[in-house]
């Protein structure tokens, strides 16, 4: 949480890259600015960007169903819709049971790790919380004792009815020792990181509020009338 990030925001550069301010999913790939091209280089020189902690971003980025819910960031993100950002860590142990990414973002995402790409995600999200993001063995190579560079390219989204920009965007590699892989899948760990971005209960709200996650979370009347469907249709076609 104290890790200072060098980041710099832009806009797309050509008229093909633009998009319409009302369209939701924003991630995609732009040109860069030629100064930009290999930006995620552990050698690259961002001396001349902007310095700060995580989570960097703008605007706001309001919880769906708790009005009040706001992410609050650390740095101002920039005027531009995208963001690059680096920063260095050091690693004096590689003896863990697990590696994953945990991120903070609104939309999609690129992240490069020692200059080589380990994630992407495409979509957005619409509740403003750390995911986890498990890492396999052919990402954690990449990996090493003494200082590495993370990597990340994000972009912004905009408020349909006034247009204005909202982002944020945090990430770390956490290393899970075997002790700790049954905290982290604990509700002690996740009520830990919604605390982060919400009140205690704010959390509690959240957990019991809507099932408007059916399609991902299960919803017992959307699921019950599937199954139920099935079950009568298997039922006809053992009759023929």
């Amino acid at each position: 949480q104290d890790r200072r990030w060098r980041f710099i925001s832009f806009d797309p550069q050509k008229q093909e890259d633009l998009l319409p301010r009302e369209e939701k999913k924003r991630y995609r790939i732009v040109a860069l600015p030629d100064e930009l091209r290999l930006w995620y280089m552990p050698d690259f020189d961002d001396s001349n960007w902007s310095s700060g902690k995580a989570p960097i971003g703008k605007g706001s980025w309001k919880h769906r169903m708790i009005g009040s819910a706001t992410v609050k960031y650390n740095s101002q993100w920039g005027d531009g819709e995208f963001l690059l950002m680096r920063t260095t860590f050091q690693v004096n142990s590689l003896d863990y049971q697990a590696y994953r990414i945990s991120v903070l973002a609104r939309q999609g995402f690129h992240v490069y790790l020692n200059g080589h790409k380990i994630h992407t995600y495409i979509w957005w999200k619409d509740e403003p919380h750390y995911r986890a993001i498990p890492l396999e063995a052919q990402h954690i190579k990449h990996l090493k004792k003494g200082e590495n560079v993370l990597a990340v390219y994000a972009n912004a989204e905009y408020d349909r009815r006034t247009q204005a920009a909202f982002a944020t965007i945090d990430l770390a590699i956490e290393g899970i020792s075997k002790e700790g892989l049954d905290y982290v899948n604990s509700q002690a760990y996740i009520d830990r990181q919604m605390h982060k971005v919400c009140t205690p209960r704010e959390a509690k709200i959240i957990r019991g509020a809507s099932n408007g996650g059916y399609h991902y979370l299960g919803s017992a009347k959307m699921l019950g009338q599937i199954g139920e469907a099935f079950a009568k249709a298997m039922l006809e076609m053992e009759k023929q």
